[in-house]
């Protein structure tokens, strides 16, 4: 994950991010501050609730990170 992290750092490729939390709005507003922060390559596309059915697995407080190159 870090090797990956420095190359998108480095790399002029634009990354679109979405965040999905388990009813924990309040971290994933920080992680997207931080995300914001560190890479200037990258957008936030969208922070999201996770739907009920992964909810029911993940529980509450969780945080999820996917993200493409665009």
């Amino acid at each position: 994950m870090k090797r990956k992290s420095k190359k998108i750092k480095k790399g002029n490729k634009k990354i679109r991010v979405a965040i999905t939390h388990g009813d924990y709005l309040e971290g994933a507003q920080r992680l997207r501050e931080m995300i914001v922060k560190d890479f200037k390559n990258v957008e936030v596309g969208f922070l999201n609730i996770i739907n009920n059915i992964v909810g029911t697995v993940t529980g509450p407080n969780t945080l999820a990170l996917s993200w493409c190159e665009i």
